[in-house]
């Protein structure tokens, strides 16, 4: 059995992702400044940022069952004595991710409570009631 060496590509990865983490960090400083010198209060652009880039609470729950699905199928396909060619084990992973994320919505329906209007956007709902 070949044994890959990952130190490559975790040496890549670590840089690409550092290198998008500073440009970002460096845009959003300059989108700042140029904000509160157009009048804004300081502690309101920092306000602006910080939720723009906060990331929603359903979002952990969403990755979670996506990469659970993921690891199901590669655990199974471990497990299992049957040799799978590496298409099935590609396209088995795809479809548990696409399950998982079915059941995200249906989760995230009941959670948020989906009512009659829940397909339409605020404006239109309250607009219908009045």
């Amino acid at each position: 059995m070949e044994h890959f060496n990952l130190e490559p590509v975790l040496v890549m990865g670590v840089i690409f992702w550092g290198i998008i983490a500073i440009l970002r960090e460096v845009s959003q400083n300059k989108l700042r400044h140029r904000i509160v010198d157009k009048g804004m209060d300081p502690a309101e652009a920092g306000a602006l940022f910080r939720s723009a880039s906060a990331a929603p609470r359903w979002t952990s729950l969403k990755w979670g069952m996506v990469l659970t699905g993921i690891g199901l199928v590669l655990l199974i396909g471990q497990i299992l004595p049957v040799d799978f060619s590496e298409e099935a084990v590609i396209g088995a992973m795809m479809v548990a991710a696409g399950l998982a994320l079915l059941a995200f919505h249906f989760v995230m329906s009941k959670a948020v409570g989906a009512g009659p209007d829940a397909g339409e956007p605020a404006g239109r709902a309250e607009g219908r009631k009045r």
